[in-house]
């Protein structure tokens, strides 16, 4: 999920451990991140609840970063559409955590597939190859390249690791109906595009307001601090009464 954050969005993104988070909400004079991206794997546990009702409810985002997991994708649109499965467990979390919750494929929005897994994909798509539903099965070489067993066998578990069976399913479909054509970046954008995080830009930027307001506080702060000690006390002054923090 950091990697996509980075990736398609460009938001310095890092993962904090627990205790991390339990100190950057211990107090209003608190430095931490603007924003916070809780990522859930499936329903909210205990934990995944003290953490989420521990932060700011407008700064914080919420994501189910496996939707890809849940079953084939309708025909994709203007919008991401994951399984309906996806759907309804979003919207569980939803209620559970009395917050939006929102349905993302951390792992579509890095696909990155190189010229040998498109070539792959391209013949799965001709020869009309589905992915078992014991995913595993499709490790097995069916000769569908020609190539040595090894090198297919290594191409299509680089395929289940990098987009999984329902990405793979996606492009294969995709590619079989003639909506995209065998090309390396028209593949890698149909998933960027499924994967959801485009959504989050939106999300994001209706934070803005928040993530501001709490950099002024953390700023008066500091502030506060410098003029109590009387270092630079006037330039500090000064800026609280920038901040409308006059003493």
């Amino acid at each position: 999920m950091v990697r996509a954050l980075r990736r398609r969005l460009s938001i310095d993104s890092r993962v904090l451990p627990e205790v991390a988070v339990d100190a950057s909400v211990s107090g209003p004079g608190m430095s931490g991140p603007d924003l916070w991206c809780h990522v859930l794997s499936g329903p909210p546990r205990a934990a995944d609840r003290r953490v989420v009702d521990a932060l700011p409810v407008d700064r914080i985002v919420v994501v189910l970063t496996k939707a890809d997991v849940y079953g084939p994708v309708p025909d994709p649109g203007p919008v991401p559409v994951f399984a309906p499965d996806a759907v309804v467990t979003a919207a569980r979390c939803a209620r559970e955590l009395d917050r939006p919750v929102h349905p993302v494929s951390a792992l579509w929005a890095v696909a990155d597939p190189g010229r040998p897994q498109l070539e792959l994909l391209a013949a799965l798509a001709a020869a009309g190859e589905t992915v078992p539903e014991l995913a595993g099965h499709f490790t097995t070489p069916t000769g569908v390249r020609d190539i040595g067993p090894g090198d297919e066998e290594k191409l299509r578990i680089g395929l289940l690791r990098s987009m999984d069976r329902w990405g793979v399913e996606l492009v294969t479909r995709e590619l079989a109906a003639g909506r995209i054509g065998p090309d390396v970046a028209q593949i890698a954008g149909l998933l960027h595009a499924a994967s959801g995080l485009g959504a989050l830009a939106g999300v994001i930027t209706a934070c803005a307001p928040a993530v501001a307001a709490a950099r002024d506080r953390r700023l008066g702060a500091v502030a506060e601090r410098i003029a109590a000690r009387g270092d630079e006390r006037t330039a500090a002054e000064l800026l609280l009464a920038g901040l409308g923090r006059a003493r």
